[in-house]
């Protein structure tokens, strides 16, 4: 599911309108076209009037008599999956309209940094414009420079323009046509992108709201004190979240140090930070990485590749045919549809395939991890720790070392890892690796690969057509069926074949 993105606003009353009541529209979008619905977020009331919010979005405000100054309220957007967005409207009211200049078609240098509420327009060409407390500031056309003060509006219009909010109470930047960058400073600001690729620098303080719009757009926010909200639109967008919430829209986008984030369209790369993220891939083929904390990945549509890496992780692979890895600590994760692979670390771990032909992997496993292979042809990859195990496949599911592990499994794969381990299958068709030490393996019934490697090694391949390979070491290697096929290394020690049929002694072994 992908969040709808609730967009703030500003209004202004001045003169005789300043104790009317005022309407006008809320503003939000939803990357999936759901239907949105516009009601007045709890506890966030206007202080100095009072607002009355229609579900469309369209609202009436009303300043209480008397009052000059400044207002706010905020809101929340629903759509009909019951994701939901916030954004605020301030509002100023005063008793004069502010006062107006205008600049020229040529370079116009205009600095009105100590006057309040005044009203800027560069108009044609380069233009260099400074702004104070509740500045409205145009560029026009140009690649103009514009600075404003607390609550201040920067226009850049068309060009490439540079747009700079001061202060420490926030304000708003909209870049507009052009490839813009925009910057906040200390404060709560709220920077618009508007078409071309824009660069974005947001403040250190204060919940900041960042949207690239249209264009390959780059992100840098710094969380300070509060959360930031990061949208990069269209466009294949590079978002540093440094903690915050952040959307990467349509395109193939980078979201790096993510609170929470949403990939949506696109073939898109999330990371998360040391903290407790919420990460969504949303549609297309999504890299995410959650980095230590307890994390919830989500991969959406497409072939991802999901990574919790430290902490207590839950990973959704959701549609697609993904890659789920947990790492280190108690970790869940839920392959969903498609042939997915799951693969647990250390820590005690759910696994489980979904639907599709699935591959689990778990490694040291230990009393209270649990597969469940679910719909389809699954796999089950054991593979044992640093000690001797015993791994035996135990119906759907298998024992290690007296533990029950699993169940809807069709075949079975176990490494032994170091120490001396006994790897035993079922009727199924299985792979053996024994690695180092010396190990045990029984094939059982099936078709099975039995791979002894290092040490003096055991190997039955039991009923069935079997490949066997002792490797280093003097291996002992049981006979069933004419069939089976015995293949030793050069120089790989002294072996000895027990037949219980007419066998041909295979290059490298010694002893029938």
């Amino acid at each position: 599911m992908t969040l709808p993105t609730a967009v703030s606003s500003r209004i202004a009353i001045y003169g005789a309108n300043a104790l009317a009541a005022v309407a006008g529209r809320l503003t939000g979008t939803d990357p999936e076209g759901q239907t949105l619905t516009f009601a007045l977020l709890s506890g966030d009331a206007p202080e100095h009037g009072s607002v009355t919010i229609n579900s469309d979005g369209t609202y009436t405000y009303t300043p209480t008599a008397e009052y000059l100054g400044s207002d706010s309220f905020s809101f929340q957007v629903t759509d009909t999956e019951g994701g939901t967005s916030t954004a605020t409207v301030a509002i100023t009211i005063a008793e004069e309209a502010p006062l107006t200049i205008n600049g020229t078609a040529g370079h116009d240098v205009l600095i009105a940094e100590n006057v309040d509420h005044i009203v800027t327009y560069g108009g044609e060409g380069v233009d260099l414009i400074t702004g104070g407390w509740g500045a409205e500031v145009h560029g026009g056309s140009g690649n103009d420079d514009l600075t404003g003060q607390d609550s201040s509006s920067l226009f850049g219009d068309d060009g490439d323009d540079l747009l700079t909010i001061g202060g420490t109470g926030g304000g708003y930047a909209y870049g507009g046509a052009g490839d813009d960058t925009l910057r906040g400073k200390v404060g709560a600001d709220h920077l618009y992108g508007g078409e071309g690729d824009d660069m974005f620098f947001g403040g250190s303080e204060g919940a900041s709201e960042i949207y690239g719009g249209a264009g390959n757009d780059t992100i840098k926010s710094r969380s300070g004190a509060g959360d930031n909200v990061l949208d990069g639109g269209d466009g294949d967008d590079t978002l540093y979240a440094d903690g915050g919430n952040a959307g990467g829209g349509a395109g193939h986008d980078t979201l790096v140090d993510l609170g929470s984030g949403d990939g949506d369209g696109g073939n898109d790369t999330l990371t998360g930070t040391w903290d407790d993220n919420h990460l969504r891939g949303g549609a297309d083929d999504d890299w995410i990485n959650g980095r230590e904390g307890d994390d919830r990945i989500y991969g959406g549509t497409g072939t991802d590749f999901l990574n919790g890496s430290f902490g207590n992780d839950h990973v959704w692979g959701d549609d697609g045919h993904d890659t789920l890895s947990g790492e280190a600590g108690n970790d869940t994760l839920d392959g969903g549809l498609g042939n997915d692979r799951l693969g647990a670390g250390t820590g005690l771990d759910q696994l489980s395939g979904g639907e599709g032909n699935d591959i689990l992997t778990l490694r040291g496993v230990e009393a209270g991890d649990t597969a469940d292979g679910g719909l389809g042809t699954d796999s089950l990859w054991i593979t044992g720790g640093s000690t001797g195990d015993r791994i035996t496949v135990s119906g759907e599911g298998a024992v290690v070392n007296g533990t029950a592990i699993g169940t809807g499994f069709e075949r079975f794969q176990f490494y032994g890892e170091d120490g001396n381990d006994t790897l035993t299958g079922g009727s199924g068709s299985e792979f053996f690796y024994g690695a180092a030490d010396d190990d045990g393996l029984f094939g059982g019934g099936g078709s099975d690969a039995l791979f002894g490697e290092a040490g003096n090694d055991t190997l039955i391949g039991g009923r069935g057509v079997d490949r066997v390979l002792g490797g280093a070491g003097s291996d002992l290697y049981v006979v069933e069926d004419p069939s089976d096929t015995i293949v030793e290394a050069a120089d790989g020690g002294t072996d000895q074949v027990n037949a219980w049929v007419s066998l041909t002694l295979a290059s490298e072994v010694e002893n029938l």
